[in-house]
């Protein structure tokens, strides 16, 4: 066996079909690229129709897999259905389902909008729902899959201004543990990712701005460095291959060791 197959057999998704939501950009990007280079068939649903777009034709150059690009409101279930259904149709089938899409909206907690905290809520909770939904649909009828749920550290610990954000990742940590209750019969393992800090343009926009606000991040981490994009897909890959086939329900906290968390 030559080299060049022998890493193909190697790969952790050889012909895996994997959906990544908010995978235009930042994390979700990360994962769909390690995911493809894995040996994965990957689909890339994002609201961003051209910077999905853009992700896919990136990835799809720098690792010669199959990327589709899907313009999708996940907000909407019909929208998110028509989806997935688009999906198996090119691809046959959907054994992965990444949920990486997600917003901010900052605000004291006696302050917060009503809009604020719905269009919150629409985003992180209801589109990761409607994804689980209709993937775990695909799912069950072939007895098996995986849930990656992108929640947060930010789920599991108070932050200032983040009455909206913190209670959805909480709220997706606790519907990624009914998922694998439920969907446990059916070989369906489902789990969450905690990010602590991730060099992401979300990130940039609402925490990072300065050199200033990096080196506080950095300071209070063990590891003395912030997550790549790339520190969370490592742990999605795992938790979408066969090396996590025993684990379910669990929560990775993925935060260098940051001082201020569990």
């Amino acid at each position: 066996m030559d080299l060049e197959k022998k890493m193909e057999t190697n790969m952790l998704l050889k012909d895996k079909v994997a959906i990544v939501t908010g995978a235009a950009s930042g994390i979700g990007k990360g994962i769909a690229e390690l995911f493809s280079e894995e040996g994965a068939k990957v689909a890339i649903c994002d609201v961003n129709e051209a910077g999905a777009k853009t992700a896919a034709s990136e990835i799809s150059q720098k690792t010669g897999g199959l990327v589709l690009s899907v313009a999708v409101d996940i907000t909407r279930k019909s929208k998110v259905e028509e989806a997935v259904a688009k999906i198996v149709d090119e691809f046959g089938t959907v054994d992965i389902v990444v949920n990486a899409a997600g917003i901010v909206r900052l605000a004291h907690a006696v302050d917060i909008s009503e809009k604020d905290w719905d269009e919150t809520f629409a985003v992180n909770v209801k589109g990761a729902l409607f994804f689980c939904q209709a993937a775990g649909k695909v799912m069950m009828k072939q007895k098996s899959g995986k849930m990656v749920n992108i929640a947060s550290d930010s789920g599991k610990r108070p932050f200032l201004d983040e009455v909206a954000y913190c209670s959805s990742k909480s709220a997706m940590i606790g519907m990624t543990r009914v998922f694998a209750l439920e969907l446990g019969p059916y070989n369906i393992n489902s789990n969450a990712i905690a990010p602590g800090a991730t060099d992401t343009p979300l990130l940039r926009k609402f925490y990072m701005k300065t050199e200033e606000d990096r080196q506080i991040y950095i300071a209070a981490t063990a590891l003395k460095r912030i997550a790549s994009p790339r520190d969370i897909a490592k742990v999605a890959l795992f938790l979408a291959s066969t090396l996590s086939d025993h684990v379910t329900g669990e929560i990775i906290l993925t935060s260098a060791g940051d001082a201020f968390g569990e």
